[in-house]
C-alpha cells in the first residue's frame, strides 16, 4: 500500500463504502476548549482496477485535509474504511448533524455566552 497526502482528491463514480462522521463538542485539547469538526472515508476504484481508501477530516466549514491510502482489493478498502470509521465513533464522533440541530446549537450557545 502506497499512503499519499493530496488535496483535494479527484473522486470519480459510486464509493465501494462512505461514511460522514462529526465531533461537536467539549475538547480539553485545544484552546477554546470545544471542537466542531468532520472525519469522512470513502473507498473508490482508481484507475488501476484496485481501490483507493480516501480519508477527509478538518474543522466543519472547511475544505479540510486528504489522505489516499492506495492499492486495495474492494472488501480491504471497505473493511479498512469500516475499521477506521469505528475507532472514530469510539472516540465521540457521531453521524452527520443536520442543519437545524446545527443551527439550534449555535442559537443556544451565542445565547449562553
Amino acid at each position: 500500500m502506497n499512503l499519499t497526502q493530496v488535496a483535494p482528491y479527484d473522486t470519480r463514480g459510486e464509493p465501494a463504502v462512505h461514511i460522514y462522521l462529526e465531533f461537536v463538542g467539549p475538547n480539553p485539547k485545544n484552546a477554546s476548549g470545544k471542537s466542531d469538526k468532520f472525519w469522512e472515508v470513502a473507498a473508490f476504484k482508481n484507475e488501476r482496477g484496485s481501490y483507493d481508501v480516501v480519508v477527509r477530516y478538518g474543522k466543519y466549514g472547511k475544505q479540510g485535509r486528504v489522505v489516499v491510502d492506495h492499492d486495495w482489493s474492494v472488501s480491504g478498502a471497505v473493511s479498512t474504511a469500516k475499521s477506521k470509521a469505528q475507532k472514530k465513533r469510539d472516540k465521540g464522533y457521531t453521524r452527520e448533524i443536520d442543519a437545524i440541530t446545527r443551527l439550534g446549537n449555535l442559537v443556544r450557545e451565542k445565547m449562553a455566552s
